[in-house]
Order: C-alpha cells, then sequence, then structure tokens
C-alpha cells in the first residue's frame, strides 16, 4: 500500500483538474471561467437608517416588462419625520449575472419634506428572470434605506421572457376577447387605459413589438390630441424603428386635426368624415367570407384621407388613393398601419371574422407566435435561437485567441492523473526505494502540471486587452433622422474594472462617413448597456437557474445612462455591450429615384469616404451596386436588378431547378449577418433562417420595403461613433471593426425627364 497523504492528494488534484478546466476549456465569451468574491461597502442593505422608505415600486407598462429590455420603474419613496436630500438607486442583475445600478433623478438631488411621499422614474434593464430587484435612496450624508423585492414578489407578475411577443393597447383598442385570443399565441397585451402611465421617455418601450392606439371614446381622444412628454416619447420610438396601428373613426377630426401630435401618424390629410356603404374592402383583408354587419344595410362613416402614402392595403373606391381605409406606412425609420375604423365599437367589436382582422393588422405570423422552448435545443446545438445572439457570437471570435479544445484538456488531464497515481507509484517504490518521498514528488507534479498549464493558456490567450466592434447607422432622407447601433465585444487578460462609453463626433473633430456637416446644435443623444443572450439556454436571460455570482460589487451606469462605470470582466472573458444614439441632420448619400418600367434615377454619394459592398432593396428587386465613390453619381438606368429571393438565399441553377443555398446558422460572417438583420422578412423570415429576429427587430428594414421606400445597404471604412474604454487596448488593430450604413429613399411615381 502506497504511503502518503490520500487527502492532500485528493485536494490538490481536485485544484489542479479545476485549473486546467479553467486554462484550457474556457472560451472567449466564458462568462463563468473564474469565480471570485469582491466586498462592496457601498451595496445596499436593508437599513433603517435613512429617514426616507421605500414604500412601493411599479414596474413597466400597466405592470408588464420584458427581460433584458429598458423599463420604466415608478418607486414610491416617502420621509419620515425629517427632510432629506439624496437620490435613488436600483440595483439589478445584469445579462452575465453581474450587479449593475442606475440612480436618479439625473440631473439634480431629490429634496423630500418631512412626512412627503415622491415619485421617481428609473430606467433598467433586468438581465435575468431569476433577479431580485434592490431601490435604495442614499442621502447626502450617506445614510441608506432599501428593499429588496424577489424575484417571485407579485409586483413582477408580469415579468415576461426575453423572447415573449408583447403588445401594449393605448385606450381600448383591443377588447377582453382579443387579449385573450392573442394569449393562447403567447402574445402578451399590456393595457394602458391612461397616457400618464406610459413613459416619458422612448426607450421605455424598447421591449415593446406593436403598439395600437385606439381613440373611440371622446375623453381618450382629447387626452391623445394633448401635447404631452409621453405622446412625444411614443412618436420619437416610432420614428426610431417602432411599429404602431392606429384605429380611429368617430373622434378622427381630434385625432388627425391640425395641431394634434398624432396628425403626423396619418397617412395623409384628413379632409373630413365621408359615409361607407360596403364591407367588401374589409372582409377582402381579413380574408374571410364572415359578413361584416348586416346584409344589404351596411353604412359606415370613416375619415378620408387626400394624398395618402404607403402601402394601401383596402380601399374603397376604383382605386386605391380614393378612399384608403388600411394603410401601411414609412414613418421615419419605424411604421404606422392606419385603420380608418374603430376596432373597440360596432360592427367590427362583434364581428365573427375579428380574429383574422386583429391578427392581420399587427401582422402575426405562426413563426412569431410559436410556443417558447425550454432552451435544452439551444444548450445542444448553438447556444441561441436569435439573430442576435448570432451576431454576438461572432464579435466573440478573436483573433490570436484560441479556445482549446475538449480533447486536448482530457488529454492533459489523463496524463495529470497518471503521473500522480501509477507512474508515481512506479517511481518512488521502484527508483527512489523511498515511500515517503512522495510528499515530494507528489508536490513537484502538481507544481509543474499547474505552472504549465497557466503558461500555455497564457500563450493561447494572450496578455492584450481586445474590442471588436460592429456599427449599423441609418439615415431616412425624407425625415432626416440619423440613428446608429453600435456592438462591442471586449476581451480581457485579467480581471479587470473598466469604464466603457460610445462617442459621436462633436465639435472641433472631423466629420465620420454618414455625418454630413454636424452643427453645433444637433442633438447628439446615447444610450450604452450591456447586451444579454435571449433565450432560456446555458448562459441565458430567461434560464430560470440561478446564475452564477462572479462578483457582488455593483457596477454603475452614469445618471443620463450614456457611461458604465467600473464594469469587472473575469479573466480571459469577454463583455458585450449595445449603444444606441440618435439625431436629426441630412446624410452624405442622397438618392432622387422614381419608378416606371423599372426603377430609375441617380445616387450620388457627397460624403468623404466611399460605399462599398452596396445593394439597394426595391420592392422584390436586389439591385447590386458597384462601390460609390465620394463625390460621384451613379445612375439606376445601368444596373440590373435580380429578384430579392435570389440574391438573399443565394440561389443557384442546379440542373433545370433553381436551389436555395441554406442559411448557415453556425457562421460568424459579420457581413452576412447584417446582411440577413437588415432583411430577415425579405428572406423568408424564420422559415429560412431556423433564428428569429426579435431582439434587435428594429434592425429589419424589410417593412419598409414593403411600404413602398427603397433601402440601400453599404460598408464604410471607418466608424461614426467612438467606442471609448478604460483601460483602453494596446494596439489598434486589437480587433476587427465592420461599419455599415444604410439609406431609406422615397421612390416616386412621377414620370421623369
Amino acid at each position: 500500500m502506497t504511503c502518503g497523504p490520500p487527502f492532500g492528494q485528493f485536494s490538490a488534484r481536485m485544484l489542479l483538474v479545476s485549473l486546467v478546466a479553467v486554462s484550457f476549456g474556457a472560451g472567449t465569451g466564458d462568462r463563468h471561467a473564474q469565480a471570485m468574491q469582491a466586498q462592496d461597502a457601498s451595496a445596499p442593505v436593508e437599513s433603517e437608517s435613512s429617514a426616507v422608505q421605500i414604500v412601493d415600486l411599479k414596474p413597466g407598462l400597466a405592470g408588464t416588462f420584458k427581460i433584458g429590455f429598458w423599463t420604466a420603474f415608478e418607486i414610491a419613496i416617502q420621509a419620515g419625520d425629517s427632510p432629506a436630500v439624496g437620490r435613488v438607486e436600483m440595483t439589478v442583475l445584469d445579462g452575465d449575472g453581474v450587479p449593475s445600478r442606475v440612480m436618479g433623478p439625473p440631473r439634480e438631488a431629490i429634496s423630500i419634506a418631512a412626512g412627503e411621499r415622491k415619485s421617481v422614474v428609473l430606467y433598467a434593464k433586468v438581465g435575468s428572470i431569476s433577479s431580485d430587484i434592490i431601490v435604495s435612496f442614499r442621502e447626502h450624508d450617506g445614510a441608506v434605506s432599501s428593499h429588496t423585492y424577489s424575484a417571485d414578489d407579485p409586483r413582477f407578475v408580469g415579468r415576461l421572457s426575453s423572447t415573449r411577443p408583447m403588445v401594449v393597447s393605448i385606450g381600448g383598442g383591443l377588447l377582453p376577447a382579443d387579449v385573450a385570443q392573442l394569449a393562447e399565441r403567447q402574445i402578451v397585451v399590456a393595457a394602458i387605459e391612461q397616457v400618464d402611465q406610459l413613459p416619458s421617455d422612448w426607450w421605455g418601450y424598447e421591449g415593446v413589438d406593436t403598439v395600437i392606439i385606439g381613440a373611440h371614446e371622446e375623453e381618450i381622444a382629447r387626452v391623445l390630441s394633448a401635447q404631452s412628454p409621453q405622446i412625444q416619447a411614443l412618436e420619437q420610438w416610432i420614428t426610431l424603428g417602432g411599429k404602431a396601428v392606429l384605429s380611429v373613426a368617430g373622434r378622427a377630426d381630434a385625432i388627425l386635426g391640425a395641431g394634434s401630435p398624432l396628425a403626423a401618424f396619418a397617412p395623409g390629410h384628413f379632409e373630413g368624415m365621408v359615409p361607407l356603404r360596403q364591407s367588401i374592402a374589409f372582409e377582402t383583408f381579413a380574408e374571410t367570407s364572415e359578413p361584416l354587419g348586416a346584409t344589404g344595410g351596411f353604412l359606415l362613416e370613416v375619415p378620408r384621407l387626400s394624398g395618402a402614402r404607403g402601402r394601401v392595403d383596402a380601399y374603397a373606391g376604383s382605386s386605391a388613393r380614393d378612399l384608403p381605409l388600411i394603410v401601411r406606412t414609412q414613418h421615419g425609420l419605424g411604421q404606422i398601419t392606419y385603420a380608418a375604423f374603430d376596432l373597440a365599437k360596432p360592427p367590427f367589436a362583434n364581428w365573427a371574422a375579428r380574429n383574422q382582422l386583429v391578427n392581420k393588422l399587427l401582422e402575426v405570423s405562426s413563426s412569431e407566435a410559436r410556443e417558447e422552448t425550454s432552451g435544452l435545443g439551444q444548450v445542444t446545438t448553438l447556444g441561441f435561437d436569435d439573430l442576435a445572439g448570432q451576431l454576438r457570437g461572432a464579435l466573440d471570435q478573436f483573433g490570436g485567441v484560441q479556445l482549446v479544445p475538449f480533447w486536448l484538456v482530457a488529454l492533459l488531464i489523463t496524463a495529470y492523473i497518471a503521473c500522480i497515481g501509477p507512474l508515481d507509484y512506479l517511481l518512488v517504490k521502484r527508483v527512489f526505494g523511498r515511500m515517503e518521498s512522495t510528499w515530494v514528488t507528489f508536490a513537484v507534479t502538481v507544481l509543474v502540471f499547474a505552472g504549465g498549464a497557466y503558461a500555455l493558456a497564457v500563450s493561447l490567450k494572450g496578455t492584450e486587452i481586445r474590442v471588436n466592434r460592429v456599427e449599423i447607422v441609418d439615415h431616412d432622407s425624407e425625415s432626416q433622422v440619423v440613428r446608429g447601433t453600435d456592438f462591442a465585444t471586449v476581451f480581457s487578460p485579467d480581471v479587470t474594472a473598466f469604464d466603457f462609453a460610445f462617442i459621436r463626433p462633436h465639435d472641433g473633430e472631423q466629420s465620420q462617413p454618414g455625418v454630413r456637416d454636424p452643427s453645433s446644435s444637433a442633438p447628439r443623444n446615447m444610450l450604452i448597456s450591456w447586451q444579454g443572450l435571449s433565450g432560456a439556454g446555458f448562459g441565458g436571460m430567461d434560464a430560470t437557474t440561478t446564475p452564477v455570482r462572479l462578483f457582488d460589487r455593483p457596477y454603475d451606469f452614469s445618471p443620463n445612462l450614456d457611461a458604465l462605470e467600473s464594469v469587472p470582466i473575469a479573466k480571459w472573458s469577454t463583455k458585450a455591450l449595445v449603444g444606441r444614439w440618435w439625431a436629426q441632420h441630412a446624410s452624405g448619400v442622397q438618392a432622387q429615384l422614381r419608378e416606371t418600367t423599372r426603377l430609375q434615377g441617380t445616387i450620388a454619394n457627397n460624403d468623404r469616404a466611399p460605399l462599398e459592398n452596396c445593394v439597394l432593396f426595391y420592392e422584390r428587386w436586389a439591385y447590386l451596386l458597384p462601390t460609390l465613390q465620394p463625390g460621384r453619381t451613379l445612375d439606376m438606368g445601368s444596373v440590373d436588378p435580380q429578384r430579392v429571393e435570389t440574391y438573399l438565399r443565394h440561389v443557384t441553377v442546379q440542373g433545370d431547378r433553381n436551389v436555395s443555398t441554406p442559411y448557415n446558422r453556425a457562421s460568424f460572417d459579420v457581413g452576412r449577418i447584417v446582411e440577413i438583420m437588415s432583411a430577415h422578412e425579405l428572406a423568408g423570415g424564420e422559415k429560412y433562417t431556423g433564428l428569429s429576429h426579435r431582439d434587435l427587430a428594429f434592425l429589419d428594414l424589410s417593412r419598409l420595403v414593403n411600404t413602398g421606400a427603397a433601402v440601400l445597404i453599404g460598408r464604410s471604412p471607418t466608424a461614426t461613433a467612438r467606442f471609448q474604454a478604460q483601460p483602453a487596448p494596446a494596439a489598434e488593430d486589437s480587433g476587427f471593426e465592420w461599419c455599415f450604413h444604410r439609406y431609406v429613399f422615397p421612390v416616386s411615381n412621377e414620370p421623369g425627364p
């Protein structure tokens, strides 16, 4: 029997196995690569030391909110016997299981008198379905009172998984029967009865798929027609890529009349109410044979619009522009579906085909209403089921950082076990002849393997901070709205706390491609946050298991949500970030397009940089364009189109058949991923890609193409916004950088010269 320290050998053996597994098996995106603890004296705890108490918390829209998206939380605080001055803080887990903290109000501290009760709205992103929420009030003298709301608190019954579709109904546009019908299709409806229940900032709608606006009652119409921060935020959300349905008829004079903020939502100019005596247009739109109203006695007052723009899906008269009834129109970078009737009133309220009508208005398809998966397939295959996850996976690939295959890890572990077992026995028994020398040989073996594993891991994964970036900048030529979406993934070779920010060009800096002569008065707005992985798979935000806590100390969002401070990243791990910015000014690429028998006109690049790998989508056609050089103008008459499906699906001819190339879900080709994200519906949606497109659905410009706009996509050599990390990467070529610009142009039906 071999003499030696069996318990010590076992402990050291397990330690070495853990070291080897961490050193060799942890990938660049492994957020649980190394367990560590950190203490934070400033972390909020349950306390009664402050004179102010947290008395209530109201989350989201009518109590409904989605994991992984910005959400408005209304926090009620009440002072005790003495006044107080301070700030409200909220701490939640992010998508990696790391505590993050927001604080407010952003501009000045809260002054609250003795016995007074106040409400404060903070915006936060909850990154885990099982995350607790800690709300605190921190006074200027350092006293803190806080309250922890557990994940199973009744206030959070409306917490939705990151993949669950969410519809907001304002003003009673949907009936209880509609809510039940949509719930069967896994779509949740948040019913808002009062406008002041809506967020006053557009990012409060980030997790919303569609907003339905109804105004069948006089009081609702009056409130919706008034100027308010809530209506302005709703309009800005739609402009930046949101989707809304406007159902209006009886109160159209108030909703669509001059001076109403919703008048801009109409696809034309409101002229007045006219009688409609036939219902066939609605029945055709709903694809039903069920009659609307009594046979032979149909009469409905509907608003008449002149100069209707967009795609007319239902109309009365000899042409689509005579009396448009259902119109899908572009609004900035978003879409509004205009319905010239009241959904909540007869004859539509009790129509037998109402379900089909509602589903068509919401554009609900079978793929959008699929059952939520358990996540097992994600774990055993790709680890994601959304295009956002594929883009995140592409950003997780760093040159010079290698993932050691499992077979090598297993080989090294086997060699280690052999060395501390039979080989060690033969060495001390046959060579040394002294069994007690195992105390020395075992220690040497452990040190050699541990040091070798660490040295090899360092050589494979490096010692440099690395950053991969993808930027997508969208320009709408009519509204002159510019929207930027920046993605960055940071690789850290050590346990480090970073400060992050995305910075747009400002006065004194050279204008980047896509931003033409920005003035000092142009708004420069920015949001930055972490980017989580949707779904219930391993590392997903919807997983019911409690995330592994690598860090206890929360990092901070800046009060304006435009920077992150002291974000910890574990050794040889990554952090995925997303920034969103918006402005309003003319873009550097202009177009004059018209349609005759085919698309005609010109596209001029007035920017300082070329636009490469260009493709223009219009209706069913894709136009592959040459590089648009600065100062040059392209004549579209010289470009031959091909069908959108042929281009996006890479259709080839094999014998007498056209064969589509299957979409490679395991590919990390950034150009191909962004192309499909830009035209997911045009490519066939989830039926073609096998991946949903919900997390970043606003990046899909297919709906704008379907409303009659032309969309140009190209790649620029340099980014518009600058990513700032502290500590910063040592080398400029520490990662890859892709920058895409997408332009939305109107197309005229008037004949050209």
